[in-house]
């Protein structure tokens, strides 16, 4: 990523934050039916015990929610999703922001994977909450009246780790994925034409597919922790992280820790294509701005 500034300075930190918003509220509304999709995929086992070491297509799950339901349920945790991505992409581009500002030109690797790691690990166990609602609302084992009813009735019932319940693993998948993605998405614009200006019609092109094979990348090493975490907050009685990977291994094997990879991938790559583009745009607008 272009360095946002040599030096830290409080506008910084407000770009970050109105940008990590636009883009938050964006890319979750479009976004949205893919997680849910997602979240049912990896919790098909739990809600059809006949259905064990069986596994279940992105195109099946789709069709059976659309007819089974309505169009409407691929939208099903829109609430807490957007309580937890707004704020979290906010928050996580002002972490990457302070821990980058002092660097010269673009973050070496370790550096962008530290900023990438510790901004979101903060950001997973702050927002964890909401992590926790969103995954049972788009699941059918739970149902709520309203996001405070979830969070007040998960409190009285499981106290506050049911609250926090998969936070370990949550932060095992997003900083991880964090950190590897800002520094294979730094890396991949080192091979920016060196004819191609941040001006250029082209220049989002560019950064667009840098963010796609970043994502991709990230996604592909991050999985396991993925489903672990979306079982583990499905699980009532909060079941550990040991147990629910034997459980996983059991029933369906090593490739079980690749489940909803594919709808993952789709909606981590757009979202932080998206989220960086807006980022990197906003910048180059505020810089162009500064200059003129």
């Amino acid at each position: 990523m272009d360095p946002p500034s040599k030096t830290y300075q409080p506008s910084g930190i407000v770009h970050a934050l109105i940008s990590g918003s636009v883009s938050g509220t964006v890319s979750t509304f479009l976004l949205q039916p893919l997680d849910v999709i997602k979240t049912r995929l990896q919790s098909h086992h739990d809600r059809n015990k006949s259905s064990q070491g069986k596994r279940i297509g992105v195109v099946k799950i789709t069709r059976n929610i659309i007819m089974e339901e309505k169009v409407i349920t691929l939208w099903r945790g829109l609430t807490p999703t957007l309580w937890r991505t707004v704020p979290g992409v906010s928050l996580y581009f002002s972490g990457v922001h302070l821990l980058t500002a002092s660097s010269e030109g673009s973050p070496g690797s370790l550096q962008a994977v530290w900023a990438g790691f510790v901004s979101r690990a903060g950001v997973a166990v702050l927002l964890a909450p909401f992590t926790v609602v969103k995954t049972r609302y788009e699941s059918k084992s739970f149902h709520y009246d309203s996001l405070r009813q979830a969070l007040i009735q998960i409190y009285r019932t499981e106290g506050l780790k049911g609250l926090w319940c998969g936070t370990n693993a949550t932060v095992v998948r997003d900083a991880p994925y964090s950190g590897l993605y800002f520094m294979f998405y730094t890396q991949a614009k080192a091979f920016k034409p060196t004819d191609l200006s941040e001006t250029d019609g082209g220049y989002v092109l560019f950064q667009l597919g840098c963010g796609g094979v970043a994502g991709v990348a990230a996604t592909l090493v991050t999985q396991p922790a993925d489903i672990i975490k979306t079982r583990m907050q499905l699980t009532r009685d909060q079941a550990t992280f040991r147990s629910v990977v034997h459980s996983i291994y059991q029933d369906y094997g090593t490739l079980g820790f690749m489940q909803g990879f594919v709808p993952r991938a789709m909606k981590r790559t757009v979202m932080s294509a998206i989220s960086w583009t807006t980022f990197e745009q906003v910048t180059i607008s505020i810089k162009s701005a500064s200059v003129a």
